[in-house]
């Protein structure tokens, strides 16, 4: 048990002290509660001044009441040196008032807040910085002081950075593979517009001999050159554009436009294959913000593993479907097939980095869909639903109200030749 005695002097009649009177008061209680006090605030200045963050406690009027070693570090002064001190006495005017501003937001709010930002800090380096405040309330409710933590995620935006540029690399080369695996198609889809151009140059050649000339038939067979040569230069463009290393050049686009473009790419494995084709876009412009090149590798990617899916049946009961619709304020794109279905088992990993159900697969097409799907704000998975054949589907956030379209871009004729 502690004591607390008190001694005080016993004064007589004469006013000279005659005797010495005592209190004696059991503190044993109130000691204990100080002995834990002590011990609360040494275990909260030990994690504060361990903490990798910098912490820092305001009172309502931006005075600092208390901060740890690394919040002083920042700033190049010793430890617990600006306790009392106000943000005009360590930031610029504009600063100081762009973080009181954020202060009185969160302590009328009553709600924690998180903002990101760049800060130079004391050793010269510019960081990346995650704030967040919160309101430290007393308990009839009153937010006496605001929290404020700092977190230097500078190492976690570098490597965020990095890995989006290692994908865009994945990307760029599974692109190559696609192109390689589509060199046939392509150079057959090139073939039909030059072998077009000769027939009718030769033809305008013939007639200019013979003198069977007219102008207006000269006319009409140079116009189909000039139609046939675009077409092969947009051909050309196209490929150039899928193959390019490019970047994240999101923009408005419209998804049925990049669908068609797909198919007209593709339009002669369709037909080699005898497969086949109901293309049932949206009447609707469906305007996404996108890369376009990527938004049409996945098309490609799940277009043509439809068509290596119906392999295994009969050319006569091939048919795949590619349909795209509005949904409230994303547009969603079904691709279905009516091969054999995925295994039940496979199904969980499909989007599994390196796996493949293919002999010769890479593994990776599905997961790379996957991630520029969910980079551009949306999802793509499979449908749960067993049975024969495969549908993938994926949505895109729209930019813009979907208008009716005055008339729907038409793919390549995809029938066997």
């Amino acid at each position: 048990m502690t004591t607390l005695i008190l001694r005080f002097p016993v004064p007589g009649p004469d006013g000279k002290i005659h005797a010495v009177g005592a209190v004696s008061a059991n503190i044993t209680e109130r000691k204990m509660v100080e002995v834990a006090l002590k011990a609360s605030e040494a275990r909260l200045r030990a994690v504060m001044d361990n903490c990798p963050a910098a912490v820092c406690i305001r009172d309502r009027n931006g005075r600092v009441i208390l901060s740890n070693r690394e919040f002083d570090r920042r700033r190049g002064l010793p430890a617990n040196s600006i306790i009392g001190a106000h943000v005009y006495d360590f930031w610029s005017k504009e600063q100081a008032d762009t973080i009181l501003a954020a202060d009185r937001a969160v302590i009328s709010g009553g709600r924690m807040s998180a903002s990101e930002k760049t800060e130079a800090f004391a050793d010269g380096l510019t960081r990346t910085a995650l704030i967040v405040r919160f309101p430290i309330q007393r308990d009839d409710g009153e937010v006496e002081s605001l929290g404020i933590i700092s977190t230097d995620i500078t190492e976690i935006r570098e490597a965020e950075a990095k890995l989006r540029q290692q994908q865009t690399e994945l990307a760029h080369i599974y692109r190559l593979n696609i192109m390689g695996e589509m060199a046939t198609g392509l150079a057959h889809e090139l073939n039909q517009p030059l072998a077009a151009i000769i027939s009718y140059t030769q033809g305008c050649v013939h007639r200019m001999h013979t003198g069977a000339d007219s102008s207006e038939e000269l006319i009409s067979a140079m116009s189909k050159v000039i139609d046939q040569a675009t077409r092969a230069g947009d051909i050309i463009n196209w490929m150039r554009g899928f193959v390019r290393k490019g970047g994240d050049e999101k923009s408005p686009t419209d998804l049925n436009v990049l669908l068609s473009e797909a198919v007209d790419v593709i339009s002669h494995e369709i037909g080699k294959q005898e497969i086949l084709l109901e293309l049932d876009l949206s009447p609707q412009h469906l305007i996404i913000g996108a890369d376009r090149t990527q938004i049409q590798q996945v098309a490609l990617n799940l277009i043509r593993n439809a068509i290596e899916a119906m392999h295994a049946i009969p050319p006569a009961q091939r048919k795949l479907v590619l349909r795209s619709r509005a949904g409230g304020d994303m547009a969603r794109v079904t691709v279905i097939d009516n091969g054999p279905g995925i295994p039940e088992a496979y199904r969980d990993r499909l989007f599994d980095p390196f796996f493949t159900t293919k002999q010769d697969g890479l593994g990776m097409g599905l997961s790379i869909c996957r991630t520029i799907i969910e980079d551009h704000g949306g999802k793509l998975a499979i449908d749960p639903t067993s049975g024969s054949g495969t549908t993938f589907h994926f949505s895109l956030p729209l930019r813009a109200e979907v208008q009716p379209r005055s008339h729907a871009p038409l793919p390549s004729d995809t029938t066997a030749e």
